[in-house]
């Protein structure tokens, strides 16, 4: 049988070699047709059925052509010999989902990325936890030995921090008087005779021993203006013949073997003392005390009073001569006498003399 001319080709590749399929055309059907319409002899009637079965069969053939070329499984076909072949295929870029990417990492893990990842990590902590155990005995060890070459230290006992009573020690303060001087001698003998003198004439006066002299004092003062004020009046009544005004400073010293209350008694006596001392000299020129200072000596012998058991003879004299200070002080307020101020300036002068004593025991 003859190759008919209309026939299409379609060439396709397979393991390199190269093969042609050839569609019919339409115009080839209806030739083969005619041709076998000429060997068998169809009735009239049937002709009409016959054309349009043809026909249809003519389109369906024409349909099941055109859906015959199969490119993708050729293709298909072509690339899975290519590869064969050792040729390599493009490489496409497609975009991968999660499913994809459970894949990959799926077809990762068989490969041993995940099982390589884990035993790196794995060594890394063994590694640098051995050394940390290491360095750590190095340290212990050591600690251990400068423990056992350093010399044992003795321990210090743990000391109350309350004194005992009668173990106390302090520094008395010092106290600053303006003094009014009667008379200054070489003897103490010879001091205490002239003072005796001066005091049966209704002046209030000590002997003290100041850098190896002896000054009688007549008086005392809180400022120096006042205490001249108070030598000229002795001058004036006859009772010295010469008298003057110095400021004298009784400077503290330490203490020891005090109880509690010598300790309160030290603390509150230049207080009590100068409340009364300006009390005094505001006094002898105004003959009244006020009542601010009052009320101050008030509060300050209130605590003064409640000083019990003070066993020093010296502090017992003391807190003697000032408890008659104030007793002064509160006789004075009552009936502004003469006597009642001498009284608070002897007993000031004897206050200053025991102290004076305490600062140079």
């Amino acid at each position: 049988m003859d190759k008919p001319k209309d026939f299409k080709t379609i060439t396709i590749k397979i393991n390199g070699k190269q093969r042609s399929l050839q569609e019919p055309s339409l115009n080839d059907i209806e030739q083969e047709t005619r041709k076998r319409e000429e060997k068998t002899v169809i009735p009239d009637d049937r002709i009409e059925e016959l054309s349009q079965k043809e026909t249809a069969a003519a389109e369906e053939a024409k349909d099941d052509a055109f859906d015959w070329i199969l490119p993708e499984e050729v293709e298909r076909f072509e690339e899975k010999n290519d590869f064969k072949s050792g040729s390599k295929p493009k490489k496409e870029s497609k975009k991968i989902g999660m499913k994809g990417a459970a894949a990959v990492f799926k077809k990762s893990n068989k490969k041993g990325v995940i099982p390589s990842i884990f035993f790196t990590v794995f060594f890394a902590v063994l590694l640098g936890t051995t050394f940390g155990v290491m360095l750590l005995k190095m340290v212990i060890s050591d600690g251990v030995v400068e423990m056992a070459t350093a010399e044992p230290t003795e321990e210090t006992p743990v000391t109350d921090v309350t004194t005992p009573s009668g173990n106390i020690a302090m520094d008395i303060p010092a106290l600053t008087a303006y003094m009014v001087q009667g008379g200054v001698f070489s003897t103490p003998e010879s001091a205490a005779q002239e003072a005796a003198v001066m005091s049966e004439k209704g002046v209030p006066t000590k002997v003290l021993q100041i850098e190896g002299k002896n000054y009688i004092y007549l008086g005392l003062a809180d400022n120096l203006e006042s205490a001249k004020a108070i030598g000229q009046e002795r001058k004036n009544s006859g009772v010295v013949v010469d008298a003057f005004a110095k400021e004298v400073v009784f400077s503290g010293s330490n203490l020891t073997n005090l109880n509690d209350s010598e300790k309160k008694l030290l603390e509150q006596a230049p207080l009590i003392y100068e409340a009364i001392l300006a009390a005094s000299t505001n006094a002898s020129s105004s003959n009244s005390i006020s009542n601010e200072d009052m009320d101050n000596i008030a509060k300050l012998s209130s605590s003064w009073q409640e000083i019990k058991g003070v066993e020093k003879e010296e502090l017992a004299q003391l807190k003697k001569e000032m408890d008659g200070a104030i007793s002064g002080v509160n006789a004075y307020r009552e009936g502004s006498k003469a006597s009642d101020l001498v009284s608070i300036q002897q007993h000031l002068l004897n206050f200053l003399a025991v102290y004076h004593t305490l600062s140079h025991t």
